[in-house]
């Protein structure tokens, strides 16, 4: 009986280290603005803005993570918030700095002026 109680011991213990170092992993990263490793069920949220922003939802192991990205270069992303929820709780959230922010867009070569997005239509009225 002894025996059998100090395995299932060391098994919940083994569990518990395990979603530790998990977590621990994704964490560090999000602080980084970096995506999370160990997801169960990403979600895109259909949020379409005019900078080609895209912001997603994750569902990890007890956590949850949001986060917004921008095409950067070649089909690679920069992510620029990002926020880390745990039982209902924001644990962190973090954005990237105006400077930051400022030369990722200046980079940005998907993004098109306002003039050429299609469906937008500008128009001044001047009244005298």
């Amino acid at each position: 009986m002894k025996k059998s109680m100090k395995w299932v011991i060391r098994i919940i213990l083994g569990i518990v280290v395990l979603w530790v170092v998990i977590f621990s992993i994704d964490f560090l990263r999000c602080l980084s603005l970096k995506r999370p490793l160990f997801v169960l069920v990403p979600i895109q949220l259909g949020i379409g803005t005019t900078d080609g922003s895209e912001h997603f939802s994750c569902t990890c192991l007890g956590y949850n993570v949001n986060y917004s990205t921008i095409p950067i270069e070649n089909s690679k992303k920069q992510v620029t918030w990002i926020e880390f929820i745990m039982f209902g709780k924001r644990i962190m959230s973090k954005r990237l700095n105006e400077k930051e922010n400022e030369e990722t867009m200046e980079n940005n070569t998907k993004t098109e002026p306002y003039e050429n997005i299609e469906g937008i239509s500008v128009t001044t009225n001047i009244e005298n």
